[in-house]
């Protein structure tokens, strides 16, 4: 017997297909993390040992539809101070637009020129699992920057 998932388990699933990475939250600006936004993203977990409180655990993944990444953090990975600062007023700043790594690009096949998320206020959606956050994606093509070339 085949059972349909329902909407909630979909979409759990749908958040846990994404590629795991690891969101350090803060300004890359700023050697101590202050301000808004996304400071580094790993793919890999830390081969150094982070002793940032902004360090958070995440899945990373494209909505097809609306062209968005969707940035679904790990609930249990936010320290308390950590979902203060960043997640207060259930919405996630970002204050600086933040170019995406090369790896980042890769995995999640967004081949041809750079991307980078466009800094603004973007609502948070918050469940037992994720707080995810659906964040508009800048192209360096539309800004006239030429792209990467191809290896």
């Amino acid at each position: 017997m085949n059972r349909q998932l329902s909407p909630y388990h979909q979409y759990l699933r749908n958040c846990q297909s994404g590629i795991p990475a690891e969101v350090v939250l803060g300004s890359p600006k700023y050697r101590d993390c202050r301000n808004f936004g996304v400071c580094k993203i790993h793919l890999e977990p830390s081969v150094q040992d982070c002793q940032c409180d902004n360090l958070v655990a995440a899945y990373l993944r494209l909505d097809p539809p609306t062209g968005r990444l969707l940035l679904h953090f790990l609930g249990c990975s936010i320290s308390p101070d950590c979902r203060q600062r960043f997640f207060a007023n259930r919405s996630f700043r970002i204050e600086d637009d933040f170019p995406l790594p090369i790896p980042v690009m890769d995995a999640l096949n967004l081949g041809g020129h750079s991307f980078y998320l466009e800094r603004g206020d973007y609502p948070l959606l918050e469940d037992d699992h994720f707080l995810t956050v659906s964040l508009r994606l800048g192209s360096t093509a539309a800004l006239g920057v030429p792209q990467r070339m191809a290896a």
